[in-house]
């Protein structure tokens, strides 16, 4: 008998290259950064050029997901005991997160797989690669993994045997959440050829994975200060990717393996308990009916049509 598992979510941030994935570094792939970044920036012009509250929280929520909804979960590869590592990470996070925001993987005993529909592709929202065959360890930001040209493959790589923490990170990306130390005001002054030279990166990938994001309090910021023992800030494998070494205030030697204040603070701002799925929607109907969306780049509108 396949039994309901619902899973109360919650999560963090990184970046990798597309094969050693989550290093030593806690990076995801730059890739889906590279891919998502151009979409939040269109998203900030759009709401720095309106007072609307209604608009601002449309524009706003592009990358999140709908408070109160249920995702569905899935595996892709990997043996049951390797998926069941990785599902007994997320419920261990989630159990006490208290957000507003679930995951049904329909059964534990066996986890499902992931199946692709008349068209060839996938209609689970978490779909989590696994096992020797998959990366490790990445994932796509937020809703960008339900766009059309992402939906062939998984939104979560979590191959070989990621650590707990590695699992976090990747889930609260897919939750929608970018990185710590991309925060507008995060004090972090990152030498980028140093960067480039450590990790191998060229200019345009570490600035899509290090620039500070450009926008005010009002937009995608959803908890407060800079944290650097934050699960979704990248740690240093040297000081000297830091303009100011081991002085400066973001200079973290080790990963985060835990939960923040800030960490919850965040997600429970963008899941919040009060939040009634019912009002969502028809906020979103609301500005729908009023928003122009002809200059609206094809990706973003995309995503803004899936209200």
């Amino acid at each position: 008998m396949r039994n309901s598992v619902f899973l109360a979510l919650i999560a963090g941030l990184t970046t990798a290259g597309p094969v050693v994935a989550h290093n030593e570094w806690g990076t995801f792939n730059p890739d889906f950064n590279d891919e998502a970044a151009p979409l939040l920036r269109e998203m900030e012009k759009l709401n720095n050029s309106t007072m609307d509250e209604d608009k601002r929280y449309f524009y706003s929520r592009v990358l999140l997901w709908k408070p109160g909804q249920t995702l569905k979960g899935c595996f892709i590869g990997g043996t049951q005991s390797e998926r069941r590592s990785i599902f007994n990470s997320a419920a261990k996070l989630l159990t006490d997160a208290k957000i507003n925001i679930a995951i049904d993987f329909q059964s534990t005993d066996p986890f499902p797989d992931c199946k692709k529909n008349a068209q060839g592709l996938y209609t689970e929202e978490i779909r989590i690669a696994v096992g020797a065959g998959a990366p490790c360890c990445s994932a796509r930001i937020g809703r960008n993994g339900m766009r059309k040209a992402n939906l062939d493959e998984a939104n979560i790589f979590l191959g070989g045997a990621p650590q707990g923490w590695q699992v976090w990170h990747e889930f609260i990306h897919a939750l929608g959440f970018f990185h710590e130390h991309q925060k507008p005001d995060a004090p972090c002054r990152f030498d980028y050829a140093e960067v480039k030279r450590l990790w191998g990166w060229d200019e345009a990938k570490v600035k899509a994975n290090f620039d500070r994001l450009n926008n005010d309090e009002r937009d995608h910021r959803f908890s407060s200060g800079f944290d650097r023992k934050s699960i979704m800030d990248y740690y240093q494998t040297s000081p000297t990717m830091l303009v100011d070494g081991v002085k400066s205030p973001c200079y973290n030697p080790t990963p985060g393996t835990a939960l923040t204040t800030t960490d919850l603070e965040g997600l429970r701002l963008a899941y919040p308990m009060s939040a009634s799925p019912t009002s969502h929607t028809q906020r979103m109907t609301r500005v729908r009916a009023v928003v122009d969306l002809g200059g609206v780049s094809p990706g973003l509108r995309e995503l803004m049509e899936m209200e």
